[in-house]
């Protein structure tokens, strides 16, 4: 399904629209020579010409008709800052500019009496501007016009818009609040998680158990599989999948055990993330823990099967740091399969910048379907294309690595 409806809807202010569709294959970080970025098409709007003619023209005049934040109504307004709120969530960077092939021009008044044009504000013409820097400049334009007229209403709206753009984060979206929390309590709940007397729940984590039984006896009784330990009480807190699957109604519940298609190393991580919110490195001072980006990923895809929100949304900023050219297929391709647009955008956004993808793609390099897919959509013959549509005594000192 092509893109171009989801642009017009953007800049109509269609929140419906947009949050009722699915929109997977959507770059929320692309360029448009029409509306310029996602963002900045929510910010100016829609000019339509008057008329038969369905043409889109991008020259302010008393011949057009413009839907925008200062057209539309009190609920409307609302509904493009909800729009907003929306795309940035998406993965929208407002720092990201238009193309250089962007250029349009914007001029406001109000309409008094007798339907006259009264207070003009002048004209802007908007050329390499990000949604940052619109937003500003259409600031500085009505506050000069304040003592002529009232454009108290629309400056409003552009604050509430700068609070949203300024609530993006480039390592990766994520609207949880977070707060700082003593070392100590970090320390408490990884001696919880260390406290295997207490643990009442059995892990057992089939997936290193096949790799195991290539070099086994068929034989081996399939209580050899790896096991983990943890607490019901907490995974049980952590998750309303889990809440289910350990009641007494579940055979996991009933037996207290639950088996997993992962490895240990990947159920490991999830339940550090779980219990203490970080991975703890080795005993010796100085030493940051090192964590592939494959357990990363297969802990993601466990913690997204289970529900498990938070740890999500900490695995995702950490695998947008871990892109890069030999990691992009894993985490794309991870990123569409479970839906999660940040690591598609982040993805877009490497290969669109990296020479060496670009190469390996117009090369005839193999990435896994849905990353070939994603790839597709950017590059052209030429490249680019530049528009588009426990209790135990801890160690004193351990470096911890924070998601």
């Amino acid at each position: 399904m092509g893109t171009s409806w989801v642009w017009e809807a953007l800049a109509l202010g269609k929140l419906g629209f947009v949050e009722e569709a699915e929109l997977k294959e959507f770059d929320w970080n692309a360029q448009h020579q029409t509306y310029g970025t996602p963002l900045i098409a929510i910010l100016l709007g829609k000019l339509c010409k008057k008329g038969d003619s369905d043409s889109d023209s991008d020259s302010a005049d008393e011949d057009n008709i413009l839907i925008d934040f200062v057209t539309n109504n009190q609920a409307q307004k609302q509904a493009r800052l909800d729009l907003l709120k929306l795309a940035i969530q998406r993965g929208a960077d407002p720092n990201m500019k238009a193309p250089p092939s962007f250029s349009c021009t914007r001029q406001w008044w109000k309409i008094g009496a007798a339907d006259v044009q009264e207070s003009k504000t002048r004209t802007i013409t908007f050329r390499d501007f990000s949604a940052f820097s619109v937003v500003v400049k259409c600031i500085e334009t009505f506050e000069l016009m304040e003592s002529v007229h009232d454009w108290k209403a629309e400056c409003e709206f552009l604050e509430g818009a700068m609070r949203i753009l300024n609530s993006y984060s480039s390592t990766g979206v994520d609207c949880t609040p977070h707060m700082t929390v003593s070392e100590g309590v970090v320390h408490t709940w990884e001696s919880v998680l260390r406290d295997q007397e207490a643990a009442d729940l059995t892990i057992v984590c089939k997936a290193a158990g096949r790799k195991e039984a290539a070099s086994s006896p068929p034989s081996q009784p399939a209580t050899l599989l790896p096991e983990l330990h943890a607490h019901r009480l907490v995974l049980r807190s952590a998750s309303h999948v889990l809440r289910a699957m350990l009641s007494s109604s579940f055979m996991e519940g009933a037996s207290s055990r639950l088996e997993v298609d992962f490895n240990t190393d990947a159920v490991h991580l999830l339940l550090e993330l779980v219990y203490t919110g970080s991975s703890a490195g080795p005993d010796d001072e100085g030493v940051l823990p090192e964590v592939e980006v494959c357990t990363m990923a297969a802990t993601l895809e466990l913690a997204h099967q289970w529900q498990i929100g938070h740890v999500v949304q900490m695995l995702v900023r950490a695998l947008v740091r871990e892109l890069s050219h030999e990691t992009l297929a894993t985490i794309c391709e991870l990123g569409v399969r479970l839906q999660l647009p940040e690591l598609v955008s982040a993805s877009r956004q490497l290969a669109r910048s990296s020479e060496s993808v670009r190469a390996d793609f117009q090369a005839g390099s193999r990435f896994p379907p849905a990353v070939q897919a994603v790839l597709s959509e950017l590059f052209g013959q030429g490249g680019i294309s530049p528009v588009s549509g426990d209790g135990e005594a801890l160690p004193r000192k351990r470096k911890r690595r924070s998601f």
